[in-house]
């Protein structure tokens, strides 16, 4: 079973993240880690070598990917990120997908800003198991 698992430096992300070692550990998985941003910083480099200290200690020696070329900068960034991991869930061939989710947010800022978790749950094509904050 292949799982995509997106991070973006958040405690909800990394807990999704833990929840994926979990599946990887009963046996027969294959996990996927990708960051998504507009730039390459310090702090996605932290959070890259934080991720792959948790994969490294679960035996995994993969490194999460970061993707930088999406242009980001619109204020609906997160459906865009949403709508790049579903085409990577259908182009890709996964089995699941592993995200985190953001606390409760109002429906005003949902239309305003996008949701990432809730674009992948509409338009997935596999199985979504999202992880509360």
């Amino acid at each position: 079973m292949r799982v995509l698992v997106p991070i973006d430096g958040s405690d909800c992300s990394f807990a999704a993240l833990d929840y994926a070692l979990d599946l990887y550990n009963m046996g027969g998985v294959t996990l996927h880690v990708i960051h998504i941003t507009d730039y390459e910083t310090d702090a996605s480099e932290e959070l890259l070598k934080k991720a792959t200290d948790r994969l490294s200690a679960a035996g995994i020696d993969a490194e999460p990917e970061l993707v930088t070329s999406l242009g980001l900068d619109s204020p609906k960034a997160s459906v865009k990120i949403g709508e790049h991991i579903v085409s990577l869930l259908e182009a890709d061939d996964y089995d699941q997908v592993v995200i985190g989710r953001h606390g409760e947010r109002g429906r005003l800022e949902d239309f305003l800003l996008g949701s990432t978790s809730e674009t992948i749950v509409k338009h997935a094509p596999v199985p979504v198991t999202v992880i509360p904050a």
